[in-house]
């Protein structure tokens, strides 16, 4: 049986059994991300300009400018600017800058996100802007993140067509291990980076409330 349409058919018995109940929340473990970014590094906020949208939307838009540290993946250079928009009264942005928050940038290019047993590829920077990725914070949360408790346990931020999420997710390796420290974090990326991410497909195992995207061979 074709293993595409196996993985599809077993989620739909499974949902037809649960009585049509929404199925389990959908996680990428960090080495997922990683095999299906363009650019994979370290880096502080060192400024932004914020500009605010029509009053109807409520959002601003934030143009970052990223100071380079530790490289993973790609070459992105000294320094990094990308878009995001959040709500006109978010001052999470203003206060990871003032605090020179440090960063994982995880720059997915224009893919949404990491996909069930598709090639990661290489997208193409010239046509394929920073429209979609995730930052993981390498600190303590800063007083604006909802839920001070909760945020620490929860380092990263998804933006999707650059709007960033409000709430942090968890974070966990291709071993299912959850990452909320920070050198936890920085150890799993190293040690998945000397792989040379010759991973080019991906799985997805079944935990306790979630199913885990992780990377798997050819």
């Amino acid at each position: 049986m074709n293993r595409n349409f196996h993985l599809v058919l077993t989620l739909v018995l499974g949902a037809l059994r649960a009585g049509a109940q929404p199925g389990p929340e959908f996680l990428d473990s960090l080495e997922a991300q990683m095999a299906g970014a363009r650019e994979v590094f370290c880096g502080t906020i060192s400024s932004f300009t914020q500009t605010t949208l029509p009053p109807q939307t409520g959002l601003s838009k934030y143009a970052l400018t990223v100071r380079v540290g530790e490289v993973f993946k790609g070459t992105p250079g000294a320094t990094a600017t990308f878009f995001l928009q959040t709500g006109h009264d978010d001052r999470r942005v203003e206060q990871w800058a003032d605090r020179h928050m440090p960063w994982l940038f995880i720059n997915l290019g224009g893919n949404r996100g990491v996909h069930l047993n598709q090639p990661t590829g290489t997208p193409n920077p010239a046509t394929e802007p920073w429209r979609f990725g995730g930052m993981i914070r390498l600190g303590d949360p800063v007083p604006a993140e909802t839920g001070a408790t909760t945020a620490a346990a929860s380092p990263e931020y998804l933006w999707d067509d650059t709007l960033l999420n409000n709430y942090p997710k968890s974070l966990y390796s291709m071993a299912a291990n959850n990452l909320s420290k920070p050198e936890e974090i920085l150890a799993c990326a190293r040690e998945f980076a000397q792989t040379g991410f010759t991973p080019t497909n991906m799985d997805a195992i079944d935990l306790e409330g979630f199913r885990l995207t992780v990377p798997v061979g050819p």
